[in-house]
């Protein structure tokens, strides 16, 4: 797991479409 992932997993826990978005 890289730093951006970490954010994406974070992020993905108010907007779950922003995992889908971010890749």
């Amino acid at each position: 797991m890289t730093d951006a992932d970490f954010v994406v997993e974070e992020v993905s826990l108010d907007m779950p479409a922003a995992k889908q978005n971010g890749g």
